[in-house]
């Protein structure tokens, strides 16, 4: 006995596709149903065929009957000729049902093979339908998990929206300013390019400015260190010490102060600094040290009394002019007309101004590093006791007063109260004033 499997029948439709499962003992009822209308038809169709003959034959009968009383009136040969071709007809019609019986079995059996075919499809089918069902329902399962998370991603598609929304228009706020942005890169490209020639042109500028100023550096520094050296040999030339006298005038006009910073100590310069810097700090410390040296140049009596005069007496051992008498000179006399101006030889104060015996109207200065200078037989004083005074500042007139033979300064410089010779004062200032 032949085992059928399961079959699986696909049934698709404007509604969907089905699935059905034809098990074994299905497909036996569909065979034994399908055999039984086979059998059913065969036998009604020779059931169908011996009552067409029987009627056939009662009709030939029948007729027999006519043509016998037909053939009695007419002939006992036309009734046996005529039975004859009845015969032959009745068997020619048996012949054609039994033909058409035949075409029909063995369609019944093509059609009994495509039922079997079409059975173990249909079990297939069937089975296929049930896993189908088992994964419909599955998919049911997770149809409904998705239907929840699709409700869930609507909700967030919606918020998700909305935030595209808001990018839109931040998107849209931000290439506006990327226009602008970019507008004004290029605004700065056409800036730069025009700066790029100003540069070039300030670079060829700053190079002749870089020529110039080291020309003007060396300049400084030349006529610095001329200046230093020039008034180094006047100091030198006078026996003050140049040192003492820079660190006193330092002291009293210097005019700074704050705290003491070894950063800002300029000889303490790291060694990565430009060489340019150390050269400008040394240069500053030179013109700092040079502007002390004039200041101290000014509080000196470097200074000429007076202009325009003739030298009539100078320092030291004299025939007095009166007692006719070789006496100590401590000054230098200056001859010329009365009212001649009489200037201060250096910055100071004055410490007496009137008559004094043998000089008559006499003034005293009193300068800086100990300095003293006298101007004497003057025929006015513009200066009282404490004033301040200037280098060339005008004090008095020449005059004739207390012991003189004529219109004239006697000057004198003192230092510590002791007379030196002015000379050696005014030949130094002749160098630098």
């Amino acid at each position: 006995m032949q085992v059928l499997n399961d079959k699986r029948v696909t049934i698709r439709s404007d509604r969907g596709t089905r699935v059905l499962v034809l098990s074994a003992p299905v497909q036996w009822a569909s065979i034994a149903l399908l055999s039984a209308a086979v059998a059913w038809t065969g036998i009604a169709t020779v059931l169908v065929a011996r009552d067409a003959a029987d009627r056939a034959v009662s009709e030939f009968q029948g007729q027999s009957e006519k043509t016998a009383l037909a053939a009695r009136l007419s002939g006992h040969e036309a009734t046996i000729a005529a039975l004859e071709l009845q015969r032959e007809a009745a068997e020619a019609r048996v012949g054609a049902l039994e033909a058409a019986i035949a075409r029909k079995q063995g369609a019944l059996i093509d059609l009994n093979t495509a039922l079997s075919e079409r059975d173990l499809a249909l079990t297939n089918s069937l089975r296929d339908l049930e896993v189908a069902r088992g994964t419909a329902q599955s998919a049911a399962s997770r149809i409904a998990r998705r239907d929840d998370e699709i409700s869930a991603l609507k909700i967030e598609l919606s918020a998700t929206d909305q935030r595209i929304s808001d990018l839109d228009s931040a998107v849209t706020e931000l290439t506006a300013r990327m226009d602008a942005v970019i507008r004004e890169r290029d605004t700065a490209f056409a800036l730069v390019e025009g700066m790029d020639v100003q540069i070039a042109s300030l670079s060829e500028a700053l190079r002749t400015e870089r020529s110039r100023k080291d020309y003007l550096m060396a300049s400084l520094e030349g006529a610095a260190d001329t200046s230093q050296t020039t008034i180094s040999k006047m100091f030198t030339g006078t026996g003050l010490d140049l040192d003492s006298v820079l660190r006193e005038t330092l002291r009293d006009y210097s005019g700074r102060g704050g705290p003491d910073n070894p950063e800002d100590d300029l000889s303490a310069l790291p060694s990565f600094a430009e060489p340019e810097d150390m050269r400008m700090a040394s240069l500053v410390d030179d013109l700092e040290r040079l502007s002390m040296m004039r200041v101290a140049v000014d509080r000196a009596p470097f200074g000429k009394p007076t202009s325009g005069a003739r030298i009539t007496s100078g320092f030291g051992p004299r025939r007095d002019p009166v007692r006719r008498t070789y006496r100590r000179h401590n000054g230098i006399d200056f001859a010329a007309p009365r009212g001649t101006p009489i200037y201060a030889t250096g910055d100071g104060v004055v410490s007496f101004s009137g008559r004094q015996s043998g000089y008559g109207i006499v003034v005293k200065i009193r300068h800086a590093f100990g300095f003293e200078t006298v101007y004497a037989h003057l025929n006015k004083s513009h200066v009282k006791v404490g004033q301040r005074v200037s280098r060339a500042d005008r004090i008095a007139d020449m005059g004739s007063t207390g012991r003189s033979t004529g219109t004239h300064l006697h000057y004198e410089v003192r230092i510590d109260g002791k007379p030196v010779n002015p000379a050696t004062f005014l030949k130094a200032g002749n160098n630098v004033l």
